[in-house]
């Protein structure tokens, strides 16, 4: 909606939600990426908003999850709606679809990207379908051009 930004922050596994006010990213509250009962290493790869900007999820490397968030849309801040095992080892890059209904979740170190349903209600994943792909990294949806 153009009022806030989100700044995943890699090393700490944390997102700091912005304000954005004239033209720049205004910090108002960092929120943890990770249960407060994990004890290991991890870092943050990859951050996206749902096309309906309702929900928010990061990928963790290490516990090897998607954090999902809802958003409030009144104040911009994140709700913890709870953590979605990728799995797969070392969750990378994802994509939600332009439809919102689907996250694709490329598992970097166990060879396989993995196909989550996006409940529209809840925002909760479940998983639907794995395809064995090499080392992937990076998805994204691109245009056909006709």
């Amino acid at each position: 909606r153009g009022q806030w930004g989100y700044e995943l922050n890699e090393i700490n596994s944390t997102i700091t939600s912005c304000l954005w006010k004239d033209g720049r990213l205004v910090p108002f509250e960092t929120t943890t990426t990770l249960p407060s009962d994990f004890d290991g290493r991890n870092s943050t790869a990859d951050i996206h908003i749902s096309p309906d900007g309702r929900f928010l999820y990061a990928s963790n490397r290490g516990h090897d999850s998607l954090a999902a968030f809802h958003v409030d849309l009144t104040m911009g801040g994140l709700v913890l709606i709870g953590f979605f095992p990728a799995q797969g080892r070392v969750p990378r890059g994802f994509v939600i679809d332009p439809s919102g209904q689907w996250l694709l979740c490329a598992n970097q170190n166990s060879d396989n990207v993995v196909t989550f349903a996006v409940n529209q209600a809840t925002g909760y994943l479940e998983e639907k379908h794995q395809v064995e792909i090499l080392t992937p990294v990076c998805i994204k949806f691109g245009r056909t051009w006709n």
